[in-house]
């Protein structure tokens, strides 16, 4: 398009007022273009009237309202403004500026286009060149790959910027977690040495209230005694002021009363037995309870299934595991084995915990089993009698209580029978042997001795030993040889731990004296240290006991027994 054109466009599109190309062009009534801009600004200062203009072409009148947009003319003002900078661009970009001449060549040492004349000069003499038109192609394809490889950059760091937001969410969840837990355990130790506080007040409170209460009846007694001293003096004076015949009319009853009167010394409070309060090691108190919060990383969700047995009801929902009779009567211990029921996973390797709510129960038993519920073969127990010997050579001086009991003492009550059967009536002392006499003809032999042996346990116990005997061909046990590492209560109150002795195997039991009944037991079974512990997760993770068996089967389960308990035990999930 030649130049003279392209003028003679642009005057047609020009604004007569501002003479530039127009911006929103509108028309008149006369049929004349303008700025509207311009339009407005001449209408404003040569209005005739309101709504009235003078045209500044032809100086008709015009109604302003009628002013209408000339789209004709403003898309060739559009174009006409393309078509200038494009061809500006273009005559800029293919001209050299050195020498004016039309870049038609191609340098590829340097890599930048050239005119004829740049060929020539002594910047690019003896470089290779090429006609751009030849090289277009190949660097249009290097070009294109370049760009396609930049692409798959960008998207590479947009993955990556997905990726750092997701760990700096992850961070952020992780540390706040963790700081949660800080925060948790933390305050679970502020009220574990509250309570601790607490509790030793409160024995000071008690010992106190009954300090008193002895020294009010010493008091009382001294009392009764002064005014018995008093009447005495009273009366001796009153006969010694009273003339001779009166003085010993009745003076052997006087003497006789003071001769008689003996005084007693009020009983005080020995200082010498009390035990003065010492403040427990802390590191050691804080070392039992982070136990638990150890055991408590490794949660396990126990499963349940529903037995073969009728007695059993399994409320899968809420997790409670509870005995169907309706009825109520002393259960022998033998009658329960198939009242246990197996959680599941199977337990073959690393380390599992879970908890019991047994708040509601007044028996039950608790741990691990085998698999099988295996029923030891049982014996029946004929009408004779059980004669006890208590072992005297046993060293009575081994002290196996730990430093840090939390309130779990262990007594060795030699008249607590394990058994409901085992019903002591009456003890004789003779050279060491206890015996227990039952209104039977004949006698049967039940030996309890202490067996301290190679087990770890924590809180050793004299343990009862229960040893066969001609009549008794295997007493009835939840052992470890028989697949049961348990303990339990019955009667509610009554702690056991299932054990054997470690020289003979034979069965004993180990009687466990809580001060503290537990409501939830924990029950955590390491596989890599070989031991199963119980908990008392309502006491701030006290140790209740330990089964040390370097010998667990492959797989174990674990297993709870509800006994006679008409009242469910539950099993606790996870905490969220």
């Amino acid at each position: 398009m030649t130049s003279s054109v392209l003028g003679m466009i642009k005057e047609e599109v020009t604004c007569p007022i501002c003479l530039d190309l127009m911006v929103e062009p509108v028309s008149a009534d006369c049929g004349h273009s303008f700025c509207r801009a311009c339009i407005t600004l001449n209408y404003e200062s040569s209005k005739i009237k309101k709504g009235e203009g003078i045209c500044p072409v032809c100086q008709v009148t015009y109604l302003f309202g009628n002013l209408r947009p000339n789209w004709h003319v403003a898309n060739i003002v559009e174009r006409l403004t393309g078509l200038k900078t494009s061809s500006g661009e273009e005559q800029k970009v293919n001209v050299c500026e050195q020498h004016g001449e039309k870049l038609q060549l191609f340098c590829e040492k340097d890599m930048v286009a050239i005119c004829w004349l740049c060929e020539r000069s002594q910047e690019h003499r003896g470089h290779q060149t090429a006609l751009i038109e030849e090289v277009a192609s190949k660097y249009k394809v290097m070009l294109q790959s370049a760009l396609e490889m930049q692409m798959a950059n960008e998207e590479r760091c947009d993955h990556w910027e997905d990726d750092l937001q997701k760990e700096r969410t992850f961070w952020e969840n992780q540390i706040q977690s963790e700081v949660g837990n800080v925060q948790k355990e933390f305050k679970g130790l502020r009220e574990f040495l509250d309570s601790k506080e607490t509790y030793e007040v409160e024995k000071l409170v008690q010992e106190k209230e009954d300090t008193m209460n002895s020294l009010a009846v010493s008091q009382n007694e001294l009392v009764k005694q002064r005014e018995s001293v008093r009447d005495l003096i009273s009366d001796l004076e009153q006969r010694l002021q009273c003339s001779t015949i009166e003085m010993l009319q009745g003076v052997n009853h006087v003497l006789t009363r003071s001769q008689n009167l003996r005084l007693k010394q009020p009983k005080m409070v020995p200082s010498k037995q009390r035990k003065i309060f010492r403040a427990p090691d802390l590191k050691g108190m804080l070392q039992v309870f982070q136990g638990l919060l150890d055991a408590q990383r490794h949660w396990v969700h126990v499963t349940l299934r529903q037995p073969n047995n009728k007695n059993i009801v399994i409320n899968m929902d809420k997790r409670q595991i509870q005995h169907r009779s309706d009825y109520r009567r002393t259960w022998q211990v033998f009658e329960s084995y198939d009242l246990g029921v197996l959680g599941f996973p199977a337990l073959r390797s690393g380390k599992h915990y879970w908890e019991v709510d047994v708040s509601r129960c007044d028996a039950w038993l608790l741990g691990i089993n085998d698999g099988r519920c295996a029923q030891p073969q049982l014996s029946t127990v004929n009408e004779k009698g059980f004669r006890v010997k208590y072992n005297s050579d046993v060293n009575q001086d081994v002290n196996c209580q730990p430093e840090y009991t939390f309130g779990y003492e262990y007594k060795y009550d030699l008249g607590y029978t394990p058994y409901p059967f085992l019903s002591v009536l009456n003890y004789e002392h003779n050279s060491g042997v206890t015996q227990v006499n039952y209104p039977q003809e004949d006698v049967t032999d039940l030996t309890y001795t202490h067996d301290f042996g190679a087990r770890q346990c924590v809180n050793y116990q004299p343990r009862h030993e229960v040893k066969d005997d001609s009549d008794v061909n295997q007493h009835v046990n939840y052992q470890p040889k028989c697949g049961y590492w348990v303990i339990g209560m019955t009667d509610r109150s009554v702690y056991n731990a299932f054990e054997e002795c470690s020289v003979t195997h034979n069965a004993s039991v180990l009687l466990l004296s809580l001060t503290h009944p537990p409501t939830r037991v924990g029950v955590f079974l390491d596989r890599e240290a070989c031991t199963l512990s119980f908990y008392d997760a309502s006491n701030h993770g006290a140790l209740i006991y330990r089964f040390y068996e370097p010998n667990f089967p492959n797989a174990v389960y674990p297993y709870f027994n509800p006994m006679m308990c008409s009242k469910p035990l539950t099993v606790c999930g996870p905490p969220s």
